[in-house]
C-alpha cells in the first residue's frame, strides 16, 4: 500500500511540474480496432499545418509517437501502459503513464482508450495513425482539436 501511495505522490507531482516546463498535457480519447490480435505497438500524432506543397489544401506534420509498453490487468480492471515519446518536438522518454482499457461490447478485439498528452507546441487540429513493425496505418479519418 505504501509503495502505491508513493508513485501516486510521485506522478502527482511529475504533473505539476509539467505547466512550469512550458507544455499544456491535454487527453485524447482513441478507438483501436483490431487490437487484440497484439500487432499495434503505438500511436502517431500528426498536426495540421498551413499548405506546404502548393495544392491548396493543409498538411500533417509529424507532433509525436507514442509507444504501448504492456497491457495488464490491474485492481482498475484492464490497463494500456504507455509512454509519450517527444519531448518539445524532440525524441524524449516520458512518463510511464496508465489509460483504462474499454473493449467494444459487439467486437471484443477493438479498444478505446484515453491517453494523456503533453503537447508542447502551439494548439492546433491533430489526426491518428497506428504502428508497428510492419508500417503505419492511414491516417484517422476524425481530427481533435488540442
Amino acid at each position: 500500500m505504501r509503495c502505491s501511495a508513493l508513485r501516486g505522490a510521485v506522478l502527482a507531482l511529475a504533473f505539476l511540474s509539467l505547466p512550469m516546463l512550458g507544455c499544456e498535457i491535454r487527453t485524447i480519447q482513441i478507438q483501436l480496432p483490431g487490437f487484440a490480435d497484439g500487432t499495434i505497438e503505438g500511436i502517431r500524432l500528426y498536426k495540421q499545418v498551413p499548405d506546404t506543397n502548393g495544392d491548396g489544401k493543409p498538411d500533417w506534420s509529424f507532433a509525436c509517437q507514442i509507444t504501448f509498453e504492456d497491457l495488464r490487468y490491474t485492481q482498475q480492471g484492464e490497463t494500456l501502459f504507455y509512454v509519450q515519446n517527444c519531448i518539445d518536438e524532440r525524441p524524449g522518454q516520458g512518463l510511464v503513464l496508465p489509460a483504462e482499457v474499454q473493449r467494444l461490447p459487439g467486437d471484443p478485439t477493438t479498444i478505446i482508450v484515453e491517453l494523456y498528452y503533453m503537447r508542447y507546441e502551439a494548439a492546433g487540429l491533430y489526426t491518428a495513425t497506428a504502428f508497428n513493425d510492419y508500417g503505419e496505418s492511414a491516417p484517422s479519418p476524425s481530427s481533435v482539436q488540442l
